[in-house]
């Protein structure tokens, strides 16, 4: 017997990408049977590779970014900060001596109170300049403290799991 009939799919499912891209290659057509797990088109992926490689890219910034926290300021920095701490010292200690000899001139009268005042001056700035380079090599030798190294961590989590 021959009969006029609508037939309705077991199941039926809307399906839809997470991303928006262009179709490549169609593996199935409207009315085809397909099986679960089955793929059903191919979409460009280009942008996806980009977006991974970028990914790539900041987990090994931050990983060098991490080991440059651990390790410090580069020695080379903190050898120049010392190099100037020493240089400065010695300035400081000469304008010392420049100023006590002076001083002890200027207190018998075999000089007048302007050179007195220019060592003064000289004696200064001599300490100031020793101050502010014991102070500069101070910072860069405390400058990956805990919290830098945690941030940096915390920026390679955080790159590791957008690859992800």
């Amino acid at each position: 017997m021959r009969a006029p009939a609508n037939i309705f799919p077991r199941e039926q499912a809307n399906i839809a990408a997470r991303v928006t891209a262009r179709i490549i290659k169609l593996n199935a057509r409207k009315g085809d049977t397909v099986a679960a797990g089955q793929l059903l088109a191919a979409l460009e992926n280009n942008d996806l590779i980009a977006q991974r490689d970028e990914a790539k890219a900041a987990i090994t910034d931050a990983e060098a970014n991490l080991q440059k926290t651990a390790a410090g300021t580069v020695p080379a920095d903190i050898e120049r900060a010392r190099g100037q701490v020493a240089t400065t010292k010695a300035a400081l200690d000469q304008s010392q001596k420049i100023y006590d000899r002076r001083k002890n001139l200027y207190e018998k009268g075999a000089i007048p109170q302007r050179d007195l005042l220019v060592s003064e001056t000289e004696l200064a700035q001599a300490k100031t300049a020793y101050e502010v380079a014991q102070k500069s090599l101070d910072l860069l030798e405390r400058q990956s403290s805990d919290k830098d190294i945690r941030i940096a961590q915390s920026r390679l989590d955080q790159a590791k799991a957008k690859l992800a």
